[in-house]
């Protein structure tokens, strides 16, 4: 298994300059990002940690390849899953391409839908350190 600590101070000053007039409390910003991969399992997994150590609620299934584990009672992302095993076989930089294309999406998506505001924003953030440290976790992969 592979494990990576992901560079949060980009995201997190992009993050408070696109907040102009609302800032996220404490509690929704991330203090620690990791990405795990588990080639043999062919898993991905984003954890982010919080100052609260809130409880995730139960698992939410975004498609048959992506799940997320959200706070229990704040919404935030704690966890986000892929399963990058059910990807077209070939080059495992391709196929892990196409699983972060589909992990953007479903952010996107859910961000739209979104109502509650630092619930919006903490997944905004999240997003936003996921496509920072993209790169990382490509090479982890191709290694």
């Amino acid at each position: 298994m592979t494990r990576i600590q992901l560079r949060l101070e980009d995201s997190l000053h992009q993050g408070q300059q696109s907040f102009v007039g609302f800032h996220l409390s404490t509690f929704d910003i991330p203090r620690s990002a990791t990405a795990e991969l588990d080639k043999e399992a062919g898993l991905l997994t984003y954890t982010f940690k919080y100052v609260d150590d809130e409880t995730a609620g139960p698992s939410q299934r975004w498609s048959d390849d992506i799940a997320i584990d959200a706070g229990k009672h704040s919404g935030k992302l704690l966890a986000l899953r892929i399963n990058i095993k059910r990807y077209p076989v070939g080059e495992m930089r391709v196929s892990f391409k196409h699983a972060i294309d589909d992990i953007d999406k479903a952010l996107s998506k859910s961000i739209r839908q979104l109502k509650v505001h630092h619930q919006k924003r903490n997944y905004i953030l999240v997003k936003s350190v996921i496509d920072g440290n993209r790169g990382s976790i490509e090479n982890a992969v191709a290694d």
